[in-house]
């Protein structure tokens, strides 16, 4: 990595973050920095920073693409993960399954147990537990969990059966992963 390139590239991009579609601006970015194999703290803290000053206006989609970009270069930053969170839970019921396994996945990764946002997560996953048929959302979802140990009996009871509907569907990372996680969560559904 050429650093001294990756920090021209930084500063250049900090300045711009305000700069035409804030949205599509942050998310682009978040997603290219999010991808390096190099952690550029400045810049995750602008991304974080800009996320939280316009974070009214993001859609669910928007809002778990800067979260996903965070979680994965493992940058935890609390301002914007206690933002992040109160606007998710304000818009809960606009997540669809993918911006709900993935908001998911990204506190787990980042090892936030945020207890009100997964609670609220947990109750929409189950209200749309028929829209989840996609093996991905279900096993992001009971690994997210599983991770932070947390056993929410009526939301694995709920991907539980889930799973036994669309199991021939998931491919083999949904497969270990669901498997793994209800292991972890010591979870006895016999069926499955």
């Amino acid at each position: 990595m050429n650093e001294p390139l990756m920090d021209a590239t930084a500063a250049a991009a900090i300045k711009r973050l305000s700069v035409g579609d804030a949205v599509q601006g942050l998310q682009t970015l978040a997603w290219s920095v999010a991808s390096l194999k190099y952690l550029h703290t400045p810049l995750m803290q602008a991304i974080a920073s800009e996320a939280i000053r316009i974070i009214k206006v993001f859609r669910p989609s928007e809002l778990t693409n800067p979260a996903w970009a965070v979680a994965t270069r493992c940058f935890n930053d609390s301002p914007f993960c206690n933002s992040t969170a109160a606007e998710a839970i304000r818009n809960i019921r606009d997540y669809g399954p993918p911006e709900l396994s993935k908001m998911a996945w990204a506190f787990a990764t980042i090892r936030n147990g945020d207890q009100t946002l997964l609670d609220a997560i947990a109750a929409e996953s189950i209200r749309r537990i028929a829209q989840l048929g996609h093996g991905q959302n279900i096993s992001r979802t009971a690994w997210s969990f599983a991770t932070l140990q947390m056993q929410h009996l009526p939301l694995l009871n709920a991907l539980s059966s889930a799973s036994l509907r669309s199991i021939l569907a998931f491919n083999n990372l949904s497969l270990r992963s669901s498997a793994w996680a209800f292991a972890k969560c010591e979870f006895d559904n016999r069926p499955l």
